[in-house]
């Protein structure tokens, strides 16, 4: 029979007269094999032989782990005394080295704005379907700049970008006529760009606020920003409507 590798038989000497371990008794259960292992040595080095069992079956069946009750952690029946006193030293942090420092904080090196009005991102991304990229590159660039963003020359290149694929489009449609076809070319070229910039700029900006303010920020009215953009589509329609 292959001996268990977790057992403490297994992994002694090779000349070391077996352990007679008598009866093992559940300690405890973990939810991970990797907390388990780390009690089983913290065990061992306090001289208590352990092993662990379903150890295996949670890492091939980590969604089974929890219907078999985790990783058991077992101890020599007439070792539990002094292994419950292990096991609460383990879960109060006794056997953290000094040199072990706290995990990275990971929020932001200085403290966001908290008195601030900005733009919904996602709303500003949602419009510019109707009334085209310029819209969302210009109120998600407004909202950098409100947020106090040093590296704000990509939102920069993205307005440009739009500026110019927006003008570019009404040149074409004038100079066509608005044909139809060409209607559905620019309209495509303005969808595709907006998926671009979304997915490149866009949705991180939207997620960096979501993370600083959740839901909870002024939000600046949309209805001047619609007026405008409004205004560019009644002109648009009007420039390049066959006379």
């Amino acid at each position: 029979m292959i001996p268990d590798p977790d057992s403490p038989a297994a992994t002694a000497a090779p000349d070391a007269p077996a352990l007679d371990l008598g009866e093992m008794r559940t300690l405890t259960r973990t939810t991970t094999p990797t907390e388990g292992h780390l009690l089983k040595s913290c065990l061992v080095a306090a001289g208590i032989p352990a092993m662990l069992a379903d150890a295996h079956l949670a890492q091939a069946h980590p969604f089974l782990a929890g219907a078999a009750g985790g990783v058991r952690v077992m101890v020599p029946a007439q070792l539990l005394a002094p292994a419950r006193q292990v096991l609460q030293e383990f879960h109060s942090g006794s056997f953290e080295l000094e040199s072990d420092a706290p995990a990275p904080s990971l929020a932001p090196a200085t403290p966001p704005p908290q008195d601030i009005a900005l733009w919904n991102p996602d709303a500003a991304a949602f419009w510019s379907l109707f009334f085209t990229p310029v819209f969302g590159t210009l109120l998600h660039l407004l909202n950098r700049r409100a947020l106090g963003e040093r590296r704000v020359l990509g939102a920069w290149a993205w307005l440009t970008a739009s500026l110019v694929l927006s003008v570019a489009g009404l040149l074409v449609l004038i100079a066509a006529g608005g044909h139809p076809s060409l209607r559905m070319s620019v309209g495509a070229a303005m969808s595709t760009f907006l998926l671009v910039w979304y997915f490149s700029s866009g949705l991180a900006h939207s997620q960096a606020v979501a993370r600083l303010y959740g839901s909870r920020y002024r939000r600046r009215p949309l209805f001047k920003a619609w007026l405008a953009g409004g205004a560019f589509l009644v002109v648009r329609l009007l420039l390049t409507t066959p006379t």
